[in-house]
């Protein structure tokens, strides 16, 4: 099985009908280097893997590479797609099906490493972390505090400095960022990735899963009005966001940055309904997943609970943002810009992403937002 080396949310709803079903012996073939594309395309593409990952029973990752010495595995890792594919993989072999596992993987591990301690080893302008739960391997101090027997996910306050750090890093370049978008940021990633660590790292049955990744993936763009309506033909869901993006006196491109926050867990839908996802209706699954996105309805038993979700639209909708959910079979966008006038802990108004009139299932939750970067306040 081939993997389009540009990831984009099509390419990834390709990867995601091709292994749709009962295969359990499938080889993937990725390329050495990738290209994640606008919209949250590099997450995508990792949650198809992380779906391809579990469904079978030995995952095996053929490479382009010659030899264990070849270099073309440093580029590999390098790649997030790449690390989180070896990361997901029982073996991983040459282009002529020899395996090369163990040397692979510790390129992975020392990569999976250099991202959890230093910020800056991300590519370009992007922010780049993962947690392996299904690998003793640590968790990054930029997400967990306690002992290392016993992570605590860090407080509202720790992800706001994160997002300090992740501006830091080159997704938001410039000094003059709308006043309160850092606070806005390390809230939202902070809801999000709390839901992960609350509802994801067990499936629907409360087993722990064999392969489960979750992480952060974060970057910066910078296109002109022509780009974004070409980019536009091939997603429409994304027109009306971009439409409404102009950039500043004396430049040519608008600026915006995108944040994903991807997980390996049972979905939404799943969780919500304690219920294999295989089983639900999409009817079903759709009610189940506009009941998330309302206030104080929960899972989970004790108080306070159930105003993560819609913390993360009314922050949204503030900033003029978008924002683009995968799990189970749906693939849902809602435009919070258009819907001002929307209460806090009412569902927003989603609208399929997806042209396929039918989807394949899809292994955990993938949460893309976009905020542009060029407003006033």
């Amino acid at each position: 099985m081939q993997i389009n080396s540009s990831h984009t949310i099509e390419a990834a709803e390709e990867l995601l009908s091709t292994i749709d079903g009962t295969m359990t012996d499938t080889r993937a073939t990725l390329a050495t280097k990738s290209r994640g594309q606008l919209g949250g395309g590099e997450a995508s593409m990792i949650q198809g893997l992380i779906t391809w990952a579990q469904r079978q029973e030995q995952a095996v990752l053929q490479t382009y590479a010659s030899s264990s010495e070849d270099g073309q595995l440093d580029d590999l890792v390098r790649h997030l797609t790449g690390l989180c594919a070896v990361l997901l993989s029982d073996d991983v072999v040459t282009n002529s099906g020899v395996s090369i596992w163990p040397e692979t993987f510790d390129k992975a591990v020392m990569r999976y490493g250099s991202l959890a301690n230093d910020p800056k080893a991300s590519r370009g302008l992007q922010f780049e972390i993962l947690c392996a739960d299904h690998l003793s391997l640590p968790l990054t101090p930029l997400l967990y505090g306690g002992s290392e027997q016993e992570p605590v996910l860090r407080s509202e306050v720790a992800f706001k400095e994160l997002a300090q750090i992740i501006i830091a890093s080159g997704v938001i370049k410039s000094k003059n960022h709308p006043t309160g978008l850092v606070s806005a940021i390390g809230s939202t990633l902070f809801e999000l990735f709390k839901n992960t660590e609350d509802h994801a790292k067990r499936d629907s049955a409360e087993n722990i899963p064999s392969r489960g990744l979750r992480g952060i993936h974060a970057r910066r763009h910078e296109r002109t009005s022509s780009e974004l309506e070409a980019i536009s033909q091939a997603a429409l869901p994304l027109a009306p966001f971009f439409s409404r993006l102009r950039p500043p006196k004396g430049r040519k491109k608008v600026r915006f940055a995108e944040f994903s926050v991807f997980d390996s867990g049972p979905g939404l839908a799943s969780r919500w309904l304690r219920s294999p996802a295989q089983g639900i209706r999409q009817d079903e699954e759709l009610k189940a997943i506009e009941a998330c996105f309302e206030h104080r309805k929960t899972t989970k038993d004790s108080a306070g609970r159930g105003v993560g979700l819609p913390t993360v639209i009314a922050a949204l909708q503030k900033r003029g943002g978008i924002l683009r959910l995968r799990t189970g079979r749906q693939s849902l966008y809602a435009d919070l810009a258009a819907q001002p006038d929307l209460p806090f802990g009412c569902a927003p108004a989603f609208t399929n992403f997806s042209a396929r009139p039918n989807l394949a299932l899809a292994a955990g939750t993938l949460i893309t937002f976009i905020l542009p970067l060029d407003t006033s306040e």
